[in-house]
């Protein structure tokens, strides 16, 4: 909220006013104006994961929340203030962190009996430094994943080994021309439904970049760079249909959609945009 506190809001499924939940009691406590990662349990609707600076399990019965502080201040494991993102895997089985700070992207076993996390074995891939993974995304049918590194402006290409958690760099490759010498912070990552695309964002280079993906390695290729229409594209959301994609452009106060060539997997400017106080994330309901 703009008081730097943190609200939680929930909605029945079958739709109705959005009631206030009560958070954490120590979400307020300075951590409201850091950027938050919120999950749901792809197993338990009542299961979330919330967090900023510390990262907290909820659980929700017909009495109300019972939170639980899941972070490990003390462990080399623990979630620090600089994650953005928190992503189940395919199988739900478990929960990867990217750790800006860290450069590294965290791995956690979810057990779905009881909603816990448990440090995974080995606990994390490391990047390179001062590279800053800040999201992940997962190809629909191939083992791989792909990470966004925000502080060098580069996607970093996994296999994901789904019995064992684990993930194998295999390439780097640069969101931002090479030709570009202004300050660039990379942000959002998206798959295309085909699999056959993806896309990520530029703050600075004010753009979202356009890959191919390689049918049989997974490996990316540059294939254009479309302007945002706007200034800071924090975020962009993918339709369900695959056919729009909407970029959140933080700094002009605007959501600007775009139509998604499903041959090209070029972006074209629709003409709508959407008006509104920067805008930093975007979630589609289905119902």
């Amino acid at each position: 909220s703009a008081e730097g506190t943190a609200r939680l809001w929930r909605r029945a499924t079958n739709g109705g006013n959005f009631s206030a939940e009560t958070p954490p009691s120590r979400m307020d406590a300075g951590q409201g104006w850091y950027d938050w990662c919120f999950a749901v349990s792809p197993v338990d609707p009542n299961a979330v994961y919330w967090g900023a600076i510390e990262l907290f399990r909820g659980a929700r019965s017909a009495t109300g929340w019972r939170w639980s502080n899941i972070s490990s201040r003390s462990s080399g494991d623990s979630i620090h203030p600089d994650q953005h993102h928190i992503a189940f895997d395919p199988s739900g089985r478990f929960v990867i962190v990217p750790e800006k700070n860290l450069d590294k992207v965290l791995v956690y076993r979810f057990d779905a009996a009881n909603g816990k996390l448990a440090s995974n074995n080995p606990p994390y891939v490391a990047g390179r430094d001062w590279a800053g993974p800040r999201h992940i995304t997962f190809h629909p049918s191939q083992a791989i994943a792909y990470v966004i590194n925000e502080t060098d402006s580069t996607l970093t290409a996994c296999h994901w080994n789904a019995q064992f958690g684990t993930l194998i760099p295999f390439q780097i490759i640069a969101t931002i021309p090479e030709t570009f010498k202004h300050e660039n912070l990379a942000s959002e990552i998206a798959v295309s439904r085909s699999g056959k695309y993806l896309y990520a964002s530029n703050r600075g280079h004010d753009s979202i970049a356009l890959f191919s993906i390689d049918d049989e390695d997974g490996k990316l290729g540059l294939l254009a760079w479309e302007p945002s229409c706007g200034k800071t594209p924090r975020f962009f959301a993918l339709d369900a249909g695959g056919s729009r994609l909407y970029v959140a452009n933080q700094d002009s106060d605007s959501i600007v959609v775009f139509s998604i060539d499903e041959n090209s997997g070029k972006l074209t400017p629709t003409g709508q945009t959407v008006e509104t106080g920067t805008p930093t994330c975007i979630v589609f309901a289905y119902h």
